[in-house]
């Protein structure tokens, strides 16, 4: 229940400040000068959600306060605590389930150049396109994608360089290292050992783009080492947009008595948004995770569809209301058919 509560302390906070040194989506100004500039924002996402086993539940989703701010023009830096999956109630049994609020991500920045930023903290791994747009309201679902789940790490503690290239600055990538150590803990992802990696792009127009992403990463709490790449693009067309993901996982673990299990994994996902008018949009997203060739024979087949109506008066508010059907074809075959609704901002 305390995680609830800190998800309301968000709302109150922002409710207090000063209507002239706020704004939606940019924070509100603790101070600034013609060097220094130093910001407080939040984020915070309400679900209620209902499946076809007559289950249903309600409560806090992905949540986090923010200070960041910039010290120099070449110099930012961003501090969160927060945590996912912060508050559940379920509604059929009355029991509920809460997760640790935690450093979700510590970093600095320095800006050299287009060419050229030197990373180092805790932070997002700088590659696809849903892992980086982190922030539920900024996403066009809220159902997360199989190529972000299980596939890489979607928060690291290391360092990275980054930048544009080219007189167009087209050409854009991405390289980090991970420091020893399995460091976020939340439910939803991969705790790296080791993990070393990076991507390319070619950027086209104010916001498009084609990439390759690259990894590979030891997750001693899941017991895998694993190599993988992939694609991904995302295409605005006027007010509409048309992306896609695609990754290849190939891992490996030696158990204590020498058994040497491997396997080998893709996922994808196409979606497509269609401005309706105004403020209303439409979403239909089609995704696959299959895995082949493991050791244990343990294979399957994961297909969905997710059909959706999103209402984003501004940038940093959205609510979707969202149809997911799931079908997995192996030997233990089953689908899932689920609505969620969901309220999310940006503070």
């Amino acid at each position: 229940m305390e995680k609830f509560f800190f998800g309301l302390l968000i709302v109150s906070l922002f409710t207090l400040v000063r209507a002239d040194e706020y704004r939606l989506g940019r924070g509100y100004q603790l101070y600034g000068d013609e060097t220094i500039q130093l910001n407080l924002g939040g984020h915070a996402s309400l679900f209620y959600t209902a499946n076809s086993d007559e289950n249903s539940s309600a409560g806090l989703d992905q949540v986090g306060v923010m200070l960041y701010g910039n010290i120099t023009s070449g110099f930012r830096f961003l501090g969160e605590i927060g945590s996912d999956d912060s508050f559940a109630y379920d509604l059929k049994n009355g029991k509920s389930d809460s997760t640790d609020v935690q450093l979700m991500r510590l970093y600095g920045e320095y800006l050299f150049s287009d060419a050229v930023h030197l990373k180092g903290g805790q932070f997002l791994t700088p590659i696809g396109i849903w892992n980086k747009t982190y922030i539920p309201a900024l996403r066009w679902s809220a159902f997360t994608p199989y190529v972000a789940k299980m596939f890489f790490p979607k928060i690291i503690v290391g360092g990275a360089v980054e930048g544009r290239l080219l007189g167009d600055r087209a050409l854009g990538y991405s390289l980090f290292y991970h420091a020893n150590g399995e460091y976020d803990t939340n439910e939803n992802n991969v705790p790296a050992k080791e993990f070393v990696g990076g991507e390319l792009r070619y950027h086209f127009g104010m916001r498009g783009k084609v990439a390759v992403p690259f990894g590979r990463f030891r997750s001693d709490s899941h017991k895998e080492i694993c190599v993988f790449t992939g694609a991904n693009f995302l295409w605005p067309i006027g007010l509409n947009e048309l992306s896609s993901e695609f990754l290849y996982k190939d891992g490996e673990w030696t158990e204590a008595d020498g058994f040497r299990n491997t396997w080998k994994d893709y996922a994808w996902y196409l979606q497509y948004v269609q401005h309706v008018t105004g403020s209303h949009y439409l979403s239909a997203r089609f995704g696959q995770l299959v895995r082949f060739k493991s050791k244990t024979e343990m294979t399957w087949e994961d297909n969905n569809i997710v059909l959706g109506y999103i209402y984003r008066p501004k940038t940093a508010l959205s609510v979707k209301a969202e149809y997911r059907h799931r079908e997995r074809s192996s030997q233990f075959a089953q689908q899932n058919d689920e609505a969620l609704l969901t309220f999310s901002v940006l503070f």
